[in-house]
């Protein structure tokens, strides 16, 4: 069976007893693809202080969201007019917001629509509250 112990690694150590040089030459040669901290998408918010920080490229596919008053379109919706029609299947967040922003929408109602764009599985990144 496989487990998540050492011993089960891809290389097994009886194959390499006679040649550990061999052994530590494979290991150094395995490629490793790490992501950096700055790619990840991410947002983290602020309520009581109104901060919506975004990092990354956090997406936005296709959904209807209605939050008080303000009604918001990303992606293509088949009879609704989206925020940015320019967009073709998702919008990245940055976008959004720069959208809200202009017609003065309020920090404390962005961040009722992140929200719900979380719950909705439509938000693709993480988001943190503080």
């Amino acid at each position: 069976g496989s487990t998540l112990f050492p011993s089960t690694a891809p290389f097994r150590s009886e194959q390499y007893r006679a040649d550990p040089v061999d052994f530590i030459a494979q290991i150094l040669n395995i490629q490793m693809q790490t992501a950096s901290p700055f790619a990840e998408a991410r947002v983290v918010v602020n309520e009581k202080t109104g901060t919506i920080v975004i990092s990354g490229e956090v997406e936005i596919g296709p959904v209807v969201v209605v939050v008080g008053n303000l009604t918001v379109s990303t992606g293509n919706q088949s009879g609704v007019v989206a925020v940015d029609p320019s967009q073709q299947a998702t919008t990245n967040l940055q976008q959004l917001v720069t959208a809200l922003e202009a017609i003065q929408v309020s920090p404390l109602a962005q961040i009722d629509v992140i929200r719900v764009l979380e719950r909705s599985g439509k938000l693709h990144g993480w988001v943190i509250y503080e």
